[in-house]
């Protein structure tokens, strides 16, 4: 038999030869070698590399998203640009397989079924292809509100795609601030500015619509259409759930001017004029020293404590249980803890709760369970947040506490995402800006046609912002 080549010749359709192998830490399948965190470390996703002259030919750019196809198939992957291959030639790992079901990065859909008529060996490593950029449909993406996922999406997506229509619902008439430092804006430690993440005038820079002051009160995902607070209809390509959530306030609590939770900039602008002489009138000897009293000893709660005692507000904090974040600290983390409070001049009660309110036209101070009474001007309670699922439900995607989601963060409905406060993965919900961030920059590359990366869930990390209190609590207490 004559000894030559049996492989398939290149040719003008298919012009470069796709050679295939295993990098360095990983075997075959990866059925055993890719459980092993060490080696994901190595190299984590599929490539295909490809030489600087081939790539400049195809106007093709290092880590961008290129399709590779022949007569067989084609496959999705991210392109790695390097010298290590010679001119008409690329290389691409052959062992990472599906990933959630899907052909991304798989070279088994390019590979052929010839085999060596002596050695009976697989041409595995001699495959003839082009690789062209990927170029994804132009979509239209609706998010659903401005908090940390709904920026975290838009700051991921604009690296990846410029073009795509962007439209943000936003709730609030101010979006995209960092919530978490409202404490800070109602001392005046920090302007409103500092506290605004996007600013109006950088709406047109990143390419998005922002709708302030309207609400996303119906879903209709058979016909791909939301419909807003003044009953206009909008179209989606794809919708981002971004809705967060609300501040828990009991129903026995009156609405009464006075009695606030500590949700929004709203919630701080109508609080900031009750420590103020002008509101309340001049106290004993002329002087007025405004009271409030915080129900919950959370993070919120403590911090808003510090932010107030900054301003000479006297401050009682009311906590139901007998310590401080009993979800974040142990028992000596707590007790640390109540001693920086007292020392910053808080008044604390343990194993009580609020029974009865003084105050008709506006709120005057409680009495507590057991029977202490309480003076006060103000009462913020900051004793947990409720998922914002209700539209999400009623379009009849999949609530459990929250939306849920599979690890592309993509409802029941595959068009439809879920980030943030209301998603939940495999059981879990988290309730931190970094989970919303990490959530929403895999949202964002799956819908720019990455699907190697997927969510594999967050680390819940605790930071406390109190001047002088260094605390952090992640992982297992």
């Amino acid at each position: 038999m004559p000894d030559q080549n049996q492989s398939e010749p290149v040719n003008e359709d298919f012009p470069l030869v796709m050679t295939t192998g295993r990098i360095r830490d990983q075997w075959h399948t990866m059925t055993k070698t890719g459980k092993v965190n060490k080696h994901n470390q190595h190299i984590a996703q599929p490539y295909i590399e490809i030489n600087p002259i081939d790539a400049e030919e195809r106007q093709l750019i290092d880590n961008q998203i290129v399709v590779i196809e022949n007569m067989r198939g084609n496959a999705t992957v991210k392109i790695k640009i390097t010298t290590d291959v010679k001119p008409g030639v690329c290389f691409m790992p052959m062992h990472f397989g599906k990933i959630l079901g899907k052909g991304f990065g798989r070279a088994n859909n390019l590979t052929n079924t010839l085999v060596d008529p002596r050695s009976k060996e697989p041409d595995f490593k001699f495959s003839a292809v082009q690789v062209r950029a990927y170029i994804k449909p132009v979509e239209k993406i609706v998010i659903i509100g401005a908090g940390s996922a709904g920026l975290g999406f838009i700051n991921s997506y604009r690296q990846l795609n410029k073009t795509d229509e962007i439209h943000v619902f936003s709730k609030e008439i101010y979006p995209f601030y960092n919530r978490v430092m409202l404490p800070d804006y109602i001392s005046g430690a920090q302007e409103w500015e500092q506290l605004v993440k996007l600013r109006e005038d950088q709406f047109t820079e990143a390419n998005i619509q922002v709708h302030k002051g309207l609400e996303i009160v119906n879903i209709d995902k058979k016909n791909k259409v939301v419909i807003d607070s003044e009953g206009q209809e909008h179209t989606y390509d794809r919708l981002v759930l971004g809705m967060g959530s609300r501040a828990f306030m009991p129903p026995s609590v009156p609405k009464i001017p006075g009695i606030f939770n500590m949700r929004s900039r709203l919630d701080a602008d109508s609080m900031k004029p009750f420590f103020t002489p002008a509101h309340q009138g001049e106290g004993r000897d002329g002087v007025f020293v405004p009271h409030a009293l915080i129900v919950g000893g959370g993070l919120l709660g403590l911090e808003l404590a510090a932010s107030l005692r900054e301003i000479n507000v006297n401050v009682t904090i009311v906590q139901r249980i007998s310590r401080f974040m009993d979800r974040q600290l142990d028992q000596l983390g707590s007790d640390l803890l109540h001693e920086e409070m007292v020392n910053l001049g808080v008044d604390v009660y343990y194993n009580d709760e609020v029974a009865a309110f003084y105050g008709t036209d506006k709120f005057e101070g409680v009495r507590l369970k057991s029977g202490r009474k309480i003076d006060a001007q103000v009462a913020v309670f900051a004793i947990g947040t409720s998922p914002n699922v209700e539209i999400a439900r009623a379009a009849g995607l999949e609530v459990n506490r929250g939306v849920v989601v599979n690890d592309y963060l993509q409802t029941s409905d595959p068009d439809i995402f879920a980030a943030g406060e209301i998603a939940q993965w495999n059981g879990e919900m988290w309730g931190i800006t970094a989970a919303a961030e990490q959530q929403a920059d895999i949202i964002a590359k799956y819908i720019a046609g990455d699907w190697s990366s997927y969510y594999k869930g967050s680390l819940s990390v605790n930071i406390m912002k109190i001047q002088g209190v260094q605390l952090c609590s992640m992982g297992m207490i």
